[in-house]
């Protein structure tokens, strides 16, 4: 509440008070865990009446704390980066000696610097953000579970991120940067808990996270590796057994194939990996199949409360998968031929064993 007070005053003053609160805020957040809170607790509710549309503050006044903040930031961002740094250090120490209320302390400052930061995420410059360090801090708080939902919520924040003010050039890298922060973890998830992605909160945001990465951000990759690695994590995401997990990707892929099909016709050349339509075409054509014995009796009941439920969630489901098979047809007519012609001949041989088996149509 004093946080709040605080920041409440200073947003009164339009931002004028900003510039020696600052070094308040510093000297405050030495005085021990508690007080460092308050601090980084402040610099979290300053920015409110910029990123929550309402009528409390004129115009004026928002452009003021605005211009306030952003001067400010040579100066927040490494205080937030050095409080998160100390203290997520004094929690690792108070964990390991097993000092749970010091842990505690420790950590809820932790959490604090996360939530400032994302409060950060949506209007500070990209550039400052990564070349803070914050970012790669979030990346590795990604391992923590106490602390791996809110850095994933800051990294998507970012990853949402059009480009404004800043620079082409040094925005794109600093969105190349944000791919290494992200792709990483998100390898790792993949290959150490694929099959559980959609049994915890942290799978579904990381997912979530990498395909509004690439929707936004799909052009910076270029041709080679990168864009290997980012359409294999994507396939993987999309090929997941889980209906809610595959759904993630529904929006990215329509945008990725307009990208790379841009690419292809501005460059003259291929701007997609060779075999990467085909993989995916592979992928619609297995989430489009409707299985036959689908029924009251018979749903994804694991994900879906009622088959009605699961109905209408299909139907939109299989209908935007469809659609992607449309816009990749037309890129490679060819190749989505070859695809639909394996599938056809799957389907008739599994009619031919299930007439000369029939207990396993059964």
């Amino acid at each position: 509440k004093s946080a709040a007070l605080m920041a409440e005053v200073v947003r009164s003053e339009g931002g004028l008070l900003l510039k020696s609160l600052i070094p308040e805020l510093m000297n405050l957040a030495a005085q021990g865990p508690a007080p460092a809170e308050v601090a980084v607790q402040t610099l979290r509710w300053l920015p409110e009446e910029i990123t929550v549309s309402g009528d409390d503050m004129s115009s004026d006044k928002k452009r003021v704390l605005l211009s306030a903040l952003l001067e400010s930031l040579p100066q927040v961002l490494p205080f937030l980066y050095r409080v998160l740094e100390q203290h997520f250090a004094s929690y690792l120490a108070s964990s390991k000696a097993a000092s749970a209320a010091e842990a505690q302390l420790h950590g809820t400052v932790v959490a604090a610097v996360l939530d400032a930061t994302f409060a950060l995420a949506d209007w500070a410059p990209v550039v400052s953000l990564m070349n803070s360090g914050l970012l790669h801090a979030c990346a590795h708080l990604l391992t923590q579970p106490d602390f791996a939902l809110k850095a994933c919520e800051v990294i998507k924040a970012v990853s949402s991120r059009k480009q404004a003010n800043e620079d082409c050039a040094a925005f794109q890298q600093a969105m190349m940067a944000v791919f290494e922060v992200l792709v990483g973890p998100m390898k790792a998830l993949l290959e150490s808990g694929y099959d559980r992605l959609h049994e915890t909160e942290l799978g579904l945001r990381m997912c979530e996270t990498l395909g509004i990465w690439g929707h936004e951000h799909i052009g910076t990759l270029g041709d080679g590796q990168k864009l290997s690695v980012y359409l294999q994590e994507m396939l993987a995401v999309a090929r997941h057994a889980s209906y809610h997990v595959s759904n993630l990707t529904l929006t990215f892929w329509p945008a990725a194939l307009r990208a790379l099909g841009d690419r292809h016709k501005a460059v003259g050349r291929i701007g997609r990996p060779e075999g990467f339509l085909a993989a995916l075409l592979e992928v619609a054509a297995a989430k489009i199949e409707r299985n036959p014995r689908w029924g009251e009796g018979m749903y994804p009941d694991t994900e879906f409360d009622t088959y009605q439920e699961f109905r209408e969630f299909h139907a939109i489901f299989r209908h935007k998968w469809m659609e992607i098979v449309k816009q990749a047809t037309q890129q490679e007519p060819l190749t989505a031929i070859g695809v639909a012609g394996r599938h056809v001949e799957a389907s008739l041989a599994r009619m031919a064993s299930a007439e000369s088996d029939p207990s396993e149509g059964a």
